[in-house]
C-alpha cells in the first residue's frame, strides 16, 4: 500500500507539473502575439509618418523577431531536454523496481522452503509418536487399538484440512499477484499513449506556429514591395 500510494503522489505531481507547463506556454504565446500586434501597428503608424523611420523600424523588427526565434527554439531545446531526463529516470526506477521485486520473490521463496521443512519434520516426528503410542497400547490392552485407529484417522483429516487451507491460500495470492501485475501493465500502456499523444499534440502546435511566422513573414514582403 505504501508502495502504491507513493506511485500515485508521484503521478500527481507530474500531472500537476504537465499542466503548469502547459500554462506557462500559453502565457508566453499569448505575451508573443501582443508583442507582435504591438509592433505592427507601431509599424504602420511610423510608415504613414516618414520612410526612412519606417526602414530602421523593420530593421529594428527583424532583429526582435531573430531574438524571439532563437528563445522560442532554446525553450524546445530544453523541454526536450528534460523529457528525455524524465524518460531516463522512470526507466531506472522500474529497473529498481523489479530488482526489489525478485529479491522479495527469492526472500518469500526460501520462508516457504524453510516452512515446509519444518513442517515436514513436525510430521514425521508426530507419526513416530503416535506409533509408538499405538505399540504401547496395543501390547497393554487390546481394546485400545481402535481407540488409536480412531484418533490416528482424526489427525489425518485435520492434516489434510491444512494442508488444502494452505494450497487455497497460495493459489488465492498467486492470483492476486497476476491481477496486480495485469493492471499495473495496463496503467503503463495508458500513460504511454497519453505521453505520444501530447508529444503529437507539441508537434502540431509547433508546425501551425512555423505556418504562420512564413505567411506573416510574406505578407510583410508583399507590403515591402
Amino acid at each position: 500500500r505504501r508502495r502504491l500510494a507513493r506511485v500515485r503522489a508521484l503521478r500527481r505531481r507530474r500531472r500537476l507539473a504537465a499542466l503548469r507547463r502547459k500554462r506557462h506556454l500559453a502565457r508566453v504565446r499569448a505575451l508573443r502575439r501582443r508583442r507582435r500586434l504591438a509592433a505592427l501597428r507601431r509599424k504602420r503608424h511610423l510608415a504613414r509618418v516618414r520612410a526612412l523611420k519606417r526602414r530602421r523600424r523593420l530593421a529594428a523588427l527583424r532583429r526582435r523577431r531573430a531574438l524571439q526565434r532563437r528563445r522560442y527554439l532554446a525553450s524546445i531545446r530544453a523541454l526536450k531536454r528534460r523529457q528525455r531526463l524524465a524518460r531516463l529516470r522512470a526507466i531506472q526506477r522500474r529497473r529498481a523496481l523489479l530488482r526489489l521485486r525478485a529479491q522479495q520473490r527469492r526472500r518469500r521463496l526460501v520462508a516457504l522452503r524453510r516452512r515446509r521443512r519444518l513442517a515436514a519434520l513436525r510430521r514425521r516426528r508426530h507419526l513416530a509418536r503416535v506409533r509408538a503410542l499405538q505399540r504401547r497400547r496395543r501390547l497393554a490392552r487390546l481394546r485400545a487399538i481402535q481407540r488409536a485407529r480412531r484418533l490416528a484417522a482424526l489427525r489425518r483429516r485435520r492434516r489434510l484440512a491444512r494442508l488444502r487451507a494452505i494450497k487455497r491460500a497460495r493459489r488465492l495470492a498467486a492470483l492476486r499477484r497476476r491481477r496486480h501485475l495485469a493492471a499495473l501493465r495496463r496503467r503503463r500502456h495508458l500513460a504511454a499513449l497519453r505521453r505520444r499523444r501530447r508529444l503529437a499534440h507539441l508537434r502540431r502546435l509547433r508546425i501551425a506556429r512555423q505556418r504562420r511566422i512564413a505567411h506573416q513573414r510574406r505578407l510583410a514582403h508583399q507590403r515591402r514591395m
